[in-house]
């Protein structure tokens, strides 16, 4: 079992775990089995800082869970990699856990029944990659209801996959994905995060965006660096530096793979 990461989901929070100021939908999130998301924050040592997700983004509650109470943990890359259970601290997941597990995989299933075809489409100047959506019943675009952020996913699968780099869906998309919960509408932004190790060039974040930019909704990529994320969007751009975000908070960075610079 890894160490818990920011957008990581974790089930296994009680509300008998809120702190006492914490709202009634919190609880009522907790107590129906609902995972917390695991925010970019520090925390005392066997403490990890988490968040509660309600219905719309008026309803967002931050606190704080402990390690052990962890019972099973899912990271953005495993709602992609092939493999939708979970990984468990325990030998019996909760029920919701179970649910997730479950309800990941046939959506991943209906993402994938329509065989993606690579073709140029015209976005501006640039050629995009885009996926042919069958009409006929089962296909693609029946299989994501026509929500727009998941088409996108769908879109940008092949495209991520040739950088060879971990990434996974965050935000409402993953929420849904992992549980099943409707918390998506026509005007939902895709959330991604994609961890880059290693430097990732501005001219290659420029090429990317050019792609991601021509997808059915707006798509905001976090590269994950060892040091904190940065938006895609910003390193793409003609800004020297840059806005790096961590647990100890964000900063203006020139090179965010800098372990120097990111720990000044």
């Amino acid at each position: 079992m890894s160490a818990p990461r920011a957008h990581d989901l974790l089930w296994g929070m009680t509300p008998q775990m809120l702190a006492d100021d914490a709202p009634q939908w919190a609880a009522q999130v907790l107590a129906a089995g609902q995972p917390v998301v695991v925010r970019r924050a520090r925390c005392r040592d066997g403490w990890v800082a988490v968040g509660v997700r309600g219905q719309g983004r008026a309803q967002r509650w931050g606190g704080v869970m402990r390690e052990v109470d962890i019972q099973w943990q899912m990271s953005p890359e495993d709602l992609l990699g092939g493999c939708f259970a979970p990984q468990s601290r325990h030998k019996a997941a909760p029920t919701g856990a179970n649910a997730a597990s479950g309800h990941a995989l046939t959506l991943w299933e209906q993402l994938s029944c329509s065989i993606f075809k690579s073709r140029l489409d015209s976005c501006g100047k640039r050629p995009c990659v885009a996926i042919g959506l069958q009409s006929s019943p089962g296909g693609l675009a029946s299989c994501t209801d026509s929500k727009p952020a998941l088409d996108a996913l769908a879109s940008i699968i092949p495209v991520l996959a040739t950088t060879g780099l971990h990434w996974g869906p965050t935000g409402g998309v993953g929420y849904h994905l992992a549980t099943g919960l409707d918390v998506l509408h026509a005007g939902s932004d895709l959330d991604v995060l994609l961890r880059t190790p290693t430097p990732f060039t501005r001219q290659a974040a420029r090429n990317l965006l050019d792609i991601l930019d021509c997808a059915p909704c707006r798509i905001d990529l976090q590269l994950e660096t060892p040091a904190g994320a940065i938006a895609l969007r910003e390193w793409a751009g003609p800004a020297n530096r840059v806005l790096l975000k961590s647990a100890s908070g964000a900063r203006l960075v020139s090179d965010p793979w800098s372990a120097l610079e990111c720990a000044a």
